[in-house]
């Protein structure tokens, strides 16, 4: 499940952030997941990550999807204490629909990364 979702997830990103590079109504600095190209080329950069990790061993799957998702979740809750009437972001602009879609994304990551873990744990210590 941890590489199902990686490279789900990583899909996603990756086009997400190449298709605000051409500020369409979906992603973009008018669009519904307001991003400039900043924000675009982290979009990229995430699911370059999480392709890279999902494309590897479970293992490191499982470890790419905790570590990107607690970063997802904290970003996100970063972006919702910031000032929310110039959009800014640690100079990136960004909407309150990335930080939900970043939130809603980090905790399933930050989830499976750490169910699959718990699950190993068991197995492990069943066949022991």
């Amino acid at each position: 499940m941890a590489k199902t979702l990686a490279i789900l997830f990583g899909v996603v990103y990756v086009l997400m952030g190449i298709v605000g590079f051409f500020n369409t109504g979906l992603v973009g600095t008018a669009g519904l997941f307001a991003a400039d190209a900043l924000t675009s080329a982290m979009f990229v950069l995430v699911g370059a990550v999480l392709l890279t990790g999902g494309l590897a061993t479970l293992a490191r799957a499982r470890n790419m999807n905790t570590l990107v998702g607690a970063v997802l979740v904290v970003l996100s809750l970063i972006g919702f204490l910031m000032v929310p009437d110039r959009g800014e972001m640690l100079g990136m602009f960004v909407s309150d629909s990335v930080h939900w879609f970043n939130l809603i994304v980090g905790a399933i990551l930050f989830g499976s990364g750490v169910y699959e873990r718990r699950i190993e744990r068991r197995y492990q210590y069943s066949v022991s």
